[in-house]
């Protein structure tokens, strides 16, 4: 039996992530217990007390037993809570900002085999910038590479039936099962010709039980493993490109071409991602048929494509994945 440590969040994607990693790293070495709600964490300490806590802020106001816990951690620091902080930090024999501790679990975790699929959305500000095309040539691009791709569109009018023309039904419907895995066991198909697993809308615009469960839907394929790379192309939804799917996204993809507007408005796009405490390295940039780039050079650039030969829209994503235009993440950076 290991040594008994407690994570104290209620952040189910970090937490699942956290507990993945420790596991991996440190195999055999804890025994794992997650709380997600504070009078459950209050009354664990009073009755047991503990050996390890790694606690968030947010969890810390009410607890007046620390003495009980022989090494509390605090996990999380933001500025809402930084003058409640102030009176419990004394009690944290060691103390570590959020950016601090949070980098270091990801950096460690990129030492270990990665089961938690790549998120990616796509997303642009204005329309005909090649949102889709250049989605679904980062889909190809990873297929190629040997990995297994789902695409989701939730853009307002579906463009993927010029790309995706002849799927098959991944799974059947099973009984017994939650409203959100019915959801997904209804639409989850795979196109014959690229090998993509994609949600088949069956219908032109996106449903109000696709938007409500939008965030349950990725943690889902997560959790399932079904795809090593998740691709939520949101077309210019940013209605849905909320601060908790943002929250679950590797990568925050933008496409630009060389329209003033488009070059204004995703602009705007990159303040607003930045007022949500989005790093720039979550951030991408995807050039198309751009002479020069008037976006912030903290912001990377993940792709410059030039002119192009084909006319088919799969055959241009195609060309793009094959001429190595894009840098994704464990392919050549």
């Amino acid at each position: 039996m290991g040594k008994h440590l407690i994570i104290a969040s209620n952040d189910k994607t970090y937490t699942a992530r956290l507990v993945k990693y420790i596991d991996q790293r440190y195999p055999g070495q804890y025994d794992i217990e997650t709380i997600g709600e504070v009078p459950l964490l209050k009354e664990r300490i009073q009755e047991q007390g503990g050996e390890i806590l790694l606690i968030e802020a947010s969890f810390c106001e009410g607890i007046t037993n620390w003495k009980m816990v022989k090494l509390p951690i605090l996990l999380e620091e933001n500025s809402e809570a930084s003058s409640k902080l102030d009176k419990i930090k004394w009690h944290m024999p060691k103390y570590l900002r959020v950016s601090q501790m949070v980098a270091y679990i990801e950096q460690q975790y990129e030492e270990v085999e990665r089961t938690k699929p790549l998120v990616y959305s796509f997303y642009s500000p204005t329309g005909g910038v090649g949102t889709t095309t250049m989605a679904l040539a980062v889909a190809l691009t990873y297929i190629k590479a040997g990995r297994k791709v789902f695409y989701f569109s939730l853009e307002e009018w579906d463009s993927t039936a010029l790309f995706l023309k002849e799927g098959t039904k991944v799974f059947s419907e099973e009984s017994g099962a939650t409203e959100v895995e019915q959801c997904l066991y209804k639409h989850l198909y795979q196109e014959k010709s690229t090998n993509i697993l994609y949600w088949n809308r069956l219908a032109e615009e996106v449903s109000q039980e696709v938007k409500e469960h939008l965030g349950d839907m990725v943690e889902w394929l997560i959790d399932q493993e079904i795809s090593q790379v998740v691709i939520l192309d949101f077309g210019q939804r940013r209605d849905l490109l909320q601060e908790k799917q943002v929250k679950q996204l590797d990568y925050v993809m933008l496409t630009a071409n060389q329209k003033e507007t488009t070059i204004f408005k995703t602009n705007q796009v990159i303040e607003w991602l930045n007022s949500l405490r989005i790093k720039e390295k979550k951030i991408r940039l995807i050039l198309n048929q751009m002479v020069s780039n008037p976006f912030p050079t903290e912001v990377e650039v993940a792709g410059k494509v030039e002119k192009l030969q084909e006319y088919e829209p799969i055959e241009i994503s195609r060309q793009i994945a094959q001429q190595q235009y894009l840098h994704l993440h464990g392919l050549n950076e």
